[in-house]
């Protein structure tokens, strides 16, 4: 694979099921292996289409009663970035954030190492410029994160059956403001 072939973008809808189905097959051959059934399970239902859809629209809905009627509020908007490879018209990365939160950061296992995810994270900073970021990391892609800036804010969790370490990304303009 030469590096020339691959191509950076942020997600379109029509190619939304591709990337979920990157973020599936990586899961099952990376993380899976270490994770309860429980965990697989809620695994596969975070991964559902019609969440990311409606997610990835930015819909509307009616949030929260207020005095006299509704307010009317937006959901965190889920973003999504790609890597492609132009050589075999495949997504092999994937990188998704809700809010200030990085959901999901997959790489096709035969790419790892090529500075894919590390071009993806700096993509999603350039774009959204958040202050902080955070991000609930598999045990397996705590050294990623830690390669990328984040560092541990609590210890590694269990949440029905999905195994995360709490992490957080400070831009480096707001670490030397802090110092």
């Amino acid at each position: 694979m030469n590096t020339n072939e691959l191509k950076y973008s942020e997600l379109t809808i029509d190619r939304l099921e591709e990337a979920l189905g990157l973020i599936t097959d990586v899961f099952y051959e990376y993380n899976a292996p270490d994770y309860s059934e429980e965990g697989v399970e809620t695994f596969n239902e975070l991964i559902d289409y019609e969440w990311h859809s409606e997610h990835f629209e930015g819909r509307a809905g009616l949030d929260m009663e207020a005095e006299g009627g509704f307010v009317i509020s937006f959901s965190p908007q889920l973003r999504m970035w790609i890597c492609e490879d132009d050589a075999i018209d495949r997504i092999v990365g994937v990188i998704a954030t809700l809010g200030t939160h990085l959901y999901w950061m997959f790489v096709d296992g035969k790419y790892h190492r090529r500075g894919i995810a590390r071009r993806l994270f700096e993509m999603t900073i350039e774009e959204l410029s958040p202050r902080i970021m955070t991000v609930c990391a598999s045990p397996y892609a705590v050294d990623v994160y830690r390669k990328l800036g984040f560092v541990e804010t609590d210890l590694e969790q269990n949440n029905w059956g999905i195994r995360v370490v709490p992490m957080e990304y400070v831009a480096p303009a707001m670490m030397m403001q802090t110092a």
